[in-house]
């Protein structure tokens, strides 16, 4: 099987896809703040409590 005919045939174009996801991840991650901040709950532990989660996510996945 030739894997450097697909997406993610070699280990840079894995390593850039992964980059991409983490790019992805975090513009979604400053979304959310956003919202937050728009609607004044960016103080609120609840809202901390989900953006530490979703940055801790996002961290897994760094190479």
């Amino acid at each position: 099987m030739d894997y450097s005919e697909t997406p993610l045939g070699t280990t840079d174009a894995f390593t850039g896809f992964v980059q991409y996801l983490i790019d992805l991840a975090t513009e979604l991650i400053e979304f959310i703040t956003s919202i937050f901040a728009m609607l004044g709950m960016e103080d609120d532990p609840q809202v901390d409590n989900l953006m530490t989660e979703l940055n801790q996510s996002r961290d897994l996945i760094k190479p």
